[in-house]
């Protein structure tokens, strides 16, 4: 299980990205979007070994919602509007099993094509509202 999302500065270790408040994630092994709960809902299709995940928030909110969208291989799955909180968001993986590994690119160009077998988690600079805590969770 690989998860990617965002979650708030002082987030629980031993609990993946999107099931406690104030915290969403996709979840690559299920294709399941995870917002604040441990009951996710159907919203992209699963990953692969290989597959690129991203993860980004759009900043244009001014109604006090934050959209944050997910993508896989460079196109966009689906995005969901979350309330903007006073606490900072910041960008988290979650593993579960051993075995498990990830490659961060947090320089990436959408739409970059790379095949080294390994699942890759990139995000566009831009597009994050402060991204310099990266969190890996799991087991």
């Amino acid at each position: 299980m690989i998860a990617v999302g965002l979650v708030p500065q002082l987030y629980k270790l031993d609990h993946q990205p999107g099931w406690l408040p104030h915290s969403v994630a996709f979840h690559a092994d299920d294709g399941k979007l995870y917002n604040g709960n441990t009951v996710g809902q159907q919203f992209g299709p699963k990953c692969c070994r290989g597959d690129r995940v991203g993860c980004g928030i759009s900043l244009d909110a001014d109604d006090g919602q934050l959209t944050v969208f997910f993508t896989k291989n460079g196109k966009e799955v689906g995005s969901v509007e979350i309330p903007a909180s006073p606490e900072a968001l910041y960008p988290a993986v979650g593993m579960h099993s051993l075995g498990e590994e990830v490659l961060l690119d947090l320089n990436a160009e959408w739409g970059m094509e790379e095949d080294d077998g390994q699942m890759i988690v990139d995000s566009h600079e831009e597009d994050w509202g402060r991204l310099h805590d990266v969190k890996v969770t799991g087991t």
